[in-house]
């Protein structure tokens, strides 16, 4: 692709229907060319434009089925608009915590295909060169398509730090490595950290943290930086519990020298550990209509 696609303003119909709202603005429901996509407005200056320009025309040349596609760019009423996929399943932090979640009876096997989806998403992107970083790796930037068996990451690399520099934002504290907060240098592995947490979440169906009466950003922040990490008997009765719980802990390993790499994570849950077998393709009914079990 020679660089990012210029979309006419007059071919996008933005509708009121919000999808989500963060540090870099806010995401609608729109139409493009007969097809439902997400249109995300981001308010930023002259400079911010053409920085963003540069990093929009990298990430137009990533092509990986567990991310989401990026169609292009647009301004609409001197607003930037980035135009992306839709996710007709919204993302994985609703379906794991609101109460009418049909997620609520995956199986194992279908959950640990989403994680295994995720870590190929995040290897490819670090296999990259240069090497892509996510940087803001948790469920509300992991999309579920296909009646909730495809998942795609979102808001990746330096987009959301060029959004984020018009707010205090700096991410979901939960999921930052400490190192990050402790102001060291961003490296693949604190995407693994992220990967880390996410995979607890997953397994548990707990937000990190949940234990705490004030789940401020303060307090995670000092314990995560403690060594202090989400309660690992959290993770729910699988018959590979002690397998999931020890890959958890080497994600969120203290030192990021000893967390494994998602090139490692990848191979990890390309097998069903049940039977040290390559991982079969999951059915419709492991997704939604059998017992966690």
């Amino acid at each position: 692709m020679a660089g990012v696609k210029e979309i006419y303003a007059n071919d996008i119909t933005i509708t009121t229907n919000k999808l989500g709202a963060g540090g870099f603005g806010l995401v609608f429901e729109a139409k493009w060319r007969n097809r439902k996509v997400a249109a995300k407005k981001l308010i930023i200056t002259s400079e911010e434009n053409a920085e963003l320009n540069k990093e929009l025309d990298n990430l137009s040349r990533l092509r990986h089925a567990n991310i989401v596609e990026f169609f292009g760019k647009t301004m609409i009423d001197s607003e930037f608009h980035i135009i992306m996929e839709y996710a007709d399943c919204g993302s994985l932090d609703y379906y794991l915590h609101d109460e009418k979640s049909r997620l609520k009876n995956m199986t194992y096997l279908a959950l640990h295909n989403l994680m295994f989806q995720c870590a190929q998403a995040v290897k490819y992107l670090h296999n990259q060169n240069p090497i892509v970083l996510h940087r803001d790796l948790k469920p509300n930037n992991l999309l579920l398509f296909d009646d909730y068996r495809t998942l795609k990451i979102c808001d990746f690399g330096t987009v959301r730090e060029i959004a984020s520099k018009m707010t205090s934002s700096v991410g979901t504290p939960a999921y930052i490595a400490p190192e990050v907060l402790e102001g060291k240098i961003y490296t693949e592995k604190c995407d693994v950290y992220s990967f880390g947490i996410i995979l607890w979440e997953v397994m548990s169906r707990k937000k990190p943290f949940h234990h705490l009466e004030n789940r401020n950003a303060l307090a995670i922040n000092n314990l995560s930086t403690r060594g202090e990490r989400p309660k690992l008997d959290a993770i729910k009765d699988y018959k590979n519990k002690k397998t999931i719980q020890c890959l958890v802990e080497q994600c969120w390993n203290q030192n990021p020298n000893r967390r494994p790499t998602m090139q490692m994570l990848s191979l990890f849950f390309s097998f069903d550990y049940f039977a040290m077998k390559p991982l079969p393709r999951t059915s419709k009914e492991d997704y939604q209509y059998r017992t966690n079990n």
